[in-house]
């Protein structure tokens, strides 16, 4: 598996402030087995929810 390093780059626009989930790596969650599964989501939109918000 290749390492690959993330930067906390800080920028002025405030229409992007606060934390940006930039990547999401799932493995053997609900439907998603037998591979990791890569979201690259680049700081823009997401939305994680669960049953208790997790």
């Amino acid at each position: 598996m290749m390492s690959e390093s993330l930067e906390m780059g800080f920028i002025a626009d405030d229409r992007l402030a606060g934390f940006r989930l930039q990547r999401l790596e799932i493995f053997n969650w609900g439907t998603f087995d037998g591979r990791v599964w890569t979201l690259k989501l680049g700081g823009k939109n997401a939305l994680l929810t669960g049953d208790i918000g997790s």
